[in-house]
């Protein structure tokens, strides 16, 4: 199932993960998502598959609300 987020908060969480990681490659490596998959949704071209944005939540500690 592929979700549309607010405008924006894709990006804002994309680049608090490669913040944590160092860098999209070492991000890809921690998460095990391509990195043209994560360039895509950094740059919001691509909806997020719910699995993939279950993996960001778990790298980043938090939990994403349904309202956003």
């Amino acid at each position: 199932m592929f979700l549309k987020l607010k405008e924006g908060f894709l990006k804002d969480i994309l680049w608090k993960s490669f913040r944590k990681a160092g860098n999209i490659y070492k991000l890809e490596k921690e998460i095990g998502i391509p990195k043209s998959t994560l360039s895509a949704y950094h740059t919001e071209k691509r909806l997020i598959k719910e699995n993939n944005l279950r993996k960001i939540e778990e790298f980043l500690g938090i939990k994403i609300k349904e309202d956003e």
